[in-house]
């Protein structure tokens, strides 16, 4: 597939996903990362653990 169509069909999946309001893996990273940066976790927890679900 050439970079241009690639391109296309990124930026439709992505408008697609914004517009039904879905996480992929990469948004759900994003969307944690954002998270605790906003409210970092209390003591005793120092990490989170993403794990994406597939249903």
């Amino acid at each position: 597939m050439p970079a241009g169509d690639k391109a296309l069909v990124r930026t439709a999946y992505e408008r697609i996903r914004c517009e039904r309001e879905v996480f992929d893996a990469n948004t759900l990273i994003t969307a944690a990362l954002a998270e605790l940066r906003a409210r970092p976790l209390d003591p005793p927890y120092s990490m989170l653990v993403v794990d994406e679900c597939k249903t």
